[in-house]
């Protein structure tokens, strides 16, 4: 088939293979909004003033660890949650670095006789 009897739609396409555009879409990836987002955009909050709102608060503290709320939001409204107990890397709060965990040095092990040997 030569070009000249090539179609709009197979000429379009011919040019998007030879580009590399082929399999791409328009859309831009859209943004992942969160619960405590949706809920702060709701009530017409902001994320420093929060903590103010009863609302906010209450749902806070029922959600806290099912949902992800920001970490200065529950040290304000002085709420722990479960994963709190574990000790992370990096805390907003503190401004702490917990140093890496120093790797297993390795022991040898002085290899012991065979009971055969000793018979």
């Amino acid at each position: 088939m030569s070009r000249r009897n090539l179609t709009e739609k197979q000429r379009r396409q011919r040019q998007e293979f030879v580009s590399g555009t082929t399999g791409l879409t328009s859309k831009q990836p859209t943004e992942h909004i969160t619960e405590f987002q949706q809920l702060l955009q709701r009530l017409g909050l902001i994320e420093d003033a929060c903590h103010l709102n009863e609302e906010c608060a209450a749902w806070c503290r029922v959600n806290r660890d099912r949902r992800y709320i920001p970490e200065n939001v529950l040290y304000r409204l002085r709420v722990k949650s479960l994963y709190e107990e574990e000790q992370a890397p990096f805390s907003l709060i503190d401004n702490t670095l917990v140093p890496e965990p120093k790797p297993l040095e390795e022991t040898e092990v002085p290899d012991e006789p065979s009971q055969e040997q000793a018979a």
